[in-house]
C-alpha cells in the first residue's frame, strides 16, 4: 500500500482523480477504494468484478498500472487467507 501511496502522491494528476473519490489527498482516495472494495465484496459482489474495479480504481487515482494490478492481487490473496 506503501508504494501505491507513494507512486499516487508523485503523480501530477493524481490530486485531481482523489478529489473524483471526494478526497484531497491521494492515500485518502485509496483509503477510500479499498472501503468500496470491501463494502463490495460484504455485500456479496462478484469477486472478479470487485478486482477489477480495485485495479481500475487505483490507476485512477495515479497508481502504476503494475502497481495496482500487484496491490490487487496481494489484497485478494489476503482475504483468502483470512
Amino acid at each position: 500500500m506503501e508504494r501505491a501511496i507513494q507512486e499516487a502522491q508523485a503523480n501530477p494528476n493524481a490530486k485531481e482523480a482523489a478529489e473524483r473519490f471526494g478526497k484531497g489527498d491521494p492515500a485518502q482516495a485509496i483509503e477510500e477504494v479499498i472501503r468500496l472494495t470491501e463494502e463490495g465484496l460484504a455485500k456479496g459482489s462478484n469477486v472478479d468484478a470487485e478486482r477489477q474495479y480495485l485495479r481500475g480504481a487505483l490507476r485512477d487515482c495515479g497508481v502504476n498500472g503494475t502497481t495496482a494490478d500487484l496491490f490487487a492481487q496481494a489484497f485478494f490473496e489476503d482475504l483468502k487467507a483470512a
